[in-house]
This record gives C-alpha cells, structure tokens and sequence, in this order.
C-alpha cells in the first residue's frame, strides 16, 4: 500500500533543510508531489501541485532558481 510505502523511506520534512525558489521559502506540503520509485524508493517531484501555477525563473545565477539544502544521512559501515 502507499501508507507501507512511504514508512520505508524518509518523508521530505526529514532530509529538507531548507528550499526556496526565486528567494521564496518553499512549501513542502503543497509544492512537492510524492511518488515511489522502485529502483529509488521515496522520490519527490518539486512543482506539480498546481498546473494552473507552474513556476518558472527567469534569471540566472545562484540566488534563483530552487535552491535546496539535504540531510543526507548515511548508514555506519557495518
């Protein structure tokens, strides 16, 4: 089931730092979709919520666009 699915892997508030998009804090709940992959596990596609409100950026550089800092846990050696 989806609910079983998503308990194996971790959810977007878990590994999420920080997002913004065009100097815009995201909002995880509403601007990301969830999807299972099952090569990847728990996959997150950014700017699918709403079609009628794609985000788009215009300029370039590294204050634009969607900027996002991980936790990327790694497992200890076993």
């Amino acid at each position: 089931s989806e609910a079983q699915r998503r308990s194996f892997g971790s959810s977007l508030e878990e590994f999420v730092i920080s997002c913004k998009f065009n100097q815009v804090r995201c909002n995880l709940s509403t601007q990301f979709t969830w999807y299972y992959d099952g090569f990847f596990g728990n996959c997150y596609r950014f700017n699918l919520g709403d079609k009628s409100a794609v985000l788009s950026s215009t300029k370039s550089g590294k204050m634009n666009g969607l900027r996002l800092k991980l936790y990327l846990a790694q497992a200890p050696d076993m």
